[in-house]
């Protein structure tokens, strides 16, 4: 399938081979770290090859994918772009800022299982390293940097969504292992993440050149499915962002802009992005393949033709609303579509409230350009060009360069087909707003809306930023200000720990809103 060129380890016992080529194969392969005896001393034993640190990374990857659900309820679900229309489990209330610890969505157990995995691949690869003589210190350094990216990203997942949580860099004998640690601030977990980016960004690969591929779309997938310089990019663009470094942010947001392999998808070709995916733009994204009996979910959430249970599109009660106007214009009974990204782009023109970039195939609408049971795989997309450009627009603004910022809010503009727009604001604020809004076009959906509603409304010292947008989205004028009230408190804006983490870690304690309920 695959022939590998220049690799100094032993080919012959590479046993998982075919099974991790690409993370096309994730489900299929056989994790190393799920069959890992409990017994640490055991575990030492099992780190003999390079084959083996290779596989418990692909190991890791394969329980990322169990956190999708997760990273969409967290980023998204409290914004105002979607809404639940069956409610399974307790996301209608995460929908209507009705959360309690017993929210089985407050859970983080998939998060840590993952943090977990990579925590062992970092301890005992150097191990493995100095069992195989045919394993370099450069290829470890290349998975040790991976590893610390992939960590460094899912901590960034509970800053945004804790208040404080268990910070953990040493692995558990066991996924279930109870830890008894107190709980660290989420400005001192980003700190531990930067430092970790900031080592990896020097040791990862730069790409996987160095193996020849059977086909494009398996080098793609393998590409953008897997950590490399870029990722480490990203993700350091959004943390700086986060932490109100914006010189930092535009940095590294320029490092990924000026790297030619990156090139926004034209604007009619939008929906490639979604299906099949690994376009140009991307930067990375957690791979399905339905070929290779990976399925993914995002389809079936976001659609009725697989089910009961779906997150759907907002039905926007209130037809004169902000979140109606994002693609169609401000005339409801004259829509505008020129917007790629809006009908049968980010929501189906059949159905308004079926979420078409996952759930269709293309931009031509209807059921029979829809995804089926034969393509529901679309890949879960941490990062794109469209991303990173906004976000350094957003930094250029906070440093007094709004021209600047203009100009790169105007390119994603075009490419969605708007032409000949102009942008006049002398008010740092308002151009926030305006790119905020933008994001709300581009990326609705894409577990991102809620993250960045609180950035800014934390920047600004302003919850209106939020409050005003979900109100006028979701509630009729004379329930708005009850909406709002739900939202006041800065604390409000993350997640109580659940309940059953609270008794297994005694050392935990709520957030401090949640203890007022």
């Amino acid at each position: 399938m695959m022939k590998i060129m220049d690799m100094k380890f032993n080919i012959a016992n590479y046993k998982y081979l075919l099974s991790i080529i690409i993370m096309f194969v994730l489900s299929t392969c056989e994790s190393m770290l799920d069959t890992f005896p409990e017994d640490s001393k055991i575990r030492e034993e099992y780190w003999k090859m390079q084959d083996d640190v290779e596989s418990a990374i692909i190991g890791s990857y394969n329980s990322i994918q169990d956190c999708v659900l997760k990273f969409f309820v967290w980023g998204e679900l409290r914004g105002e772009l979607v809404k639940v229309s069956i409610d399974p489990g307790g996301l209608e209330d995460i929908n209507e800022h009705l959360i309690n610890e017993h929210n089985w969505y407050c859970r983080w157990h998939e998060i840590y299982s993952a943090i977990n995995k990579v925590n062992t691949v970092l301890k005992f690869a150097p191990l493995a390293q100095k069992n195989d003589d045919t394993f370099s210190e450069e290829e470890l350094d290349e998975y040790i940097g991976e590893c610390l990216t992939l960590r460094a990203l899912l901590y960034f997942y509970l800053v945004r969504t804790f208040f404080e949580f268990p910070y953990i860099t040493n692995p558990s004998d066991n996924d279930q292992q109870e830890f008894s640690i107190p709980a660290s601030s989420g400005d001192q977990v980003l700190d531990s993440i930067v430092s970790d980016l900031l080592r990896a960004k020097d040791i990862v690969r730069t790409d996987f050149d160095d193996l020849t591929f059977e086909n494009e779309a398996i080098k793609l997938a393998y590409e953008k499915g897997r950590v490399t310089k870029p990722v480490v990019w990203a993700i350091l663009t959004d943390v700086y962002l986060t932490k109100g470094e914006y010189e930092n942010a535009v940095v590294y947001a320029d490092s990924i802009i000026y790297d030619t392999r990156f090139q926004l998808v034209g604007g009619s070709q939008w929906m490639l992005n979604f299906f099949p995916g690994n376009t140009t733009e991307s930067i990375f994204e957690l791979q399905f393949s339905k070929t290779y009996y990976d399925e993914g979910k995002l389809a079936s959430w976001f659609t009725t033709d697989f089910g009961d249970d779906n997150i759907l599109f907002t039905n926007r009660r209130n037809r004169n609303t902000r979140t109606y106007k994002y693609w169609e214009g401000d005339d409801y009974a004259n829509p505008s579509v020129k917007d790629f990204r809006g009908p049968n782009g980010t929501f189906s023109a059949e159905n308004k409230e079926i979420i078409w970039k996952w759930a269709g195939k293309d931009r031509s609408g209807g059921s029979t350009y829809a995804r089926d049971l034969f393509s529901n795989d679309a890949n879960w997309i941490f990062y794109r060009l469209a991303d990173i450009i906004l976000m350094k627009a957003e930094a250029l603004n906070r440093l007094q360069q709004p021209d600047q910022a203009i100009d790169l809010l105007l390119e994603i503009r075009e490419r969605a087909g708007y032409t000949n727009e102009t942008i006049e604001t002398g008010y740092e604020n308002s151009l926030e707003e305006l790119i905020l809004d933008e994001r709300a076009r581009e990326f609705a959906a894409e577990g991102k809306r809620w993250f960045d509603l609180v950035r800014i409304a934390k920047r600004q010292d302003n919850y209106e930023i939020i409050a005003d947008r979900i109100a006028d989205a979701i509630a009729y004028p004379s329930e708005q200000g009850i909406w709002k009230a739900r939202v006041f408190k800065p604390l409000s804006w993350y997640f109580p720990i659940h309940r059953d983490e609270l008794d297994l870690n005694r050392m935990l304690t709520q957030n401090p809103y949640y203890e007022e309920k």
